[in-house]
C-alpha cells in the first residue's frame, strides 16, 4: 500500500507496534534507500495525539538547532556536533491521510540511521532476547540519556515516558534514543524537582535491569568486573533511588566516575545470556 503526503509518497509495510491511539508501520519513502515509521492514529479521535507528539518533535528539534547554531560560533573543531537530536526522533512528516480515512500521520526516522530496525527497545534485549549488558555497555547507554534530560529539562520539558520500552539503542553506533514524546509536558517554570529525579531514576532503573541487576534490591550479576566496579554501580543505585534532582549534576558525576573507572576509548556493545 502507498501513501501520499503533500510532498512524498510511502510504501507502507507491516505493523510493528500498536497502542491505544496509534499504530506503527515500516515504511519507505518512495525513491530512497532508507526505511522509516509510520505512526498513524488509531482512529480520527486520536488525530490530537499525534499531532502533539509532532509539536513536541518539532519543539526539540527547534531547540537543538538554536544550541548548535550558538556552539558553532564559538567551536574550534569544524566538524563538531552537540547531537542533542541524535536522542528523540526525527519528524520527517506529519499529515492528514487524503484517502478517506482521516487518520493523522507522523512519519518517524533516526538521525544517521538508514533503517529503524538497527534500532532495539532495551525491552527486546532484556524480554525477548534474555540478555545482559556489561557495566562499560551500560554506561554509554544511561550517560547518553542523562545528556538527554539535561537538554530537555533545561527547557522546561518532561519526556514522560522513560522505560525499557521506549528507550531505544543503536548498538553499533552508541546511539540511546527515547521514542514515547506522547506524554510529554511543557513546564513554562521549569520541570518540577520532583519530576525531575523521577525521569533520571526511570532511565537509572532501566539501564541497571538491562545489565542484569534488581533496582529494588540492590543487586547486580556476580561478574568479574563488578568488584572493581563497585563505585559505578553504586552512583546507578543512587540514581536510581531518586536522590538525583539535577540532570546536569548527574550527568557530570556520572562522566567523572566513568572516567576514572575506565580508560577512554570505544567499547562495543557486549552482551551475554541472562541466567534467571
Amino acid at each position: 500500500m502507498k501513501i501520499k503526503s503533500a510532498t512524498q509518497e510511502y510504501e507502507v509495510g507491516k505493523k510493528v507496534a500498536t497502542n491505544a491511539f496509534s499504530r506503527l508501520y515500516l515504511c519507505e519513502p518512495v525513491g530512497t534507500d532508507r526505511v522509516c515509521l509510520l505512526q498513524a492514529a488509531a482512529d480520527q479521535v486520536q488525530n490530537g495525539q499525534i499531532d502533539r507528539i509532532a509539536f513536541m518533535l518539532t519543539e526539540l528539534q527547534r531547540h537543538s538547532d538554536e544550541l548548535q547554531a550558538e556552539y558553532d560560533i564559538v567551536k574550534t573543531d569544524p566538524d563538531a556536533k552537540l547531537g542533542y537530536d541524535l536522542s528523540f526522533p526525527e519528524l520527517l512528516d506529519s499529515f492528514v491521510r487524503t484517502d478517506g480515512s482521516g487518520q493523522r500521520v507522523n512519519i518517524l526516522a533516526f538521525r544517521d540511521v538508514l533503517d529503524v530496525r538497527s534500532m532495539v527497545p532495551l525491552a527486546n534485549i532484556i524480554e525477548r532476547d534474555r540478555l545482559f549488558v556489561d557495566l562499560r555497555t551500560s554506561a554509554w547507554v544511561l550517560g547518553k540519556l542523562l545528556k538527554l534530560f539535561v537538554f530537555t529539562h533545561s527547557y522546561g520539558i518532561e519526556v514522560g515516558a522513560v522505560d525499557t520500552t521506549s528507550i531505544l539503542i543503536e548498538p553499533d553506533k552508541h546511539y540511546s534514543v527515547l521514542f514515547d514524546w506522547s506524554k510529554a509536558v511543557l513546564h513554562p517554570e521549569g520541570v518540577p524537582k520532583a519530576i525531575r529525579a523521577k525521569e533520571i531514576s526511570q532511565a537509572a532503573r532501566s539501564v541497571i535491569v538491562l545489565a542484569g541487576g534488581d533496582p529494588d534490591a540492590d543487586a547486580m550479576p556476580d561478574t568479574e568486573e563488578m568488584k572493581p566496579s563497585l563505585a559505578y554501580t553504586d552512583y546507578l543505585f543512587y540514581l536510581a533511588d531518586g536522590r538525583e534532582r539535577e540532570a546536569k549534576s548527574a550527568h557530570g558525576d556520572f562522566y567523572r566516575l566513568i572516567d576514572e573507572l575506565w580508560k577512554k576509548s570505544f567499547h562495543p556493545f557486549t552482551a551475554m545470556p541472562r541466567t534467571r
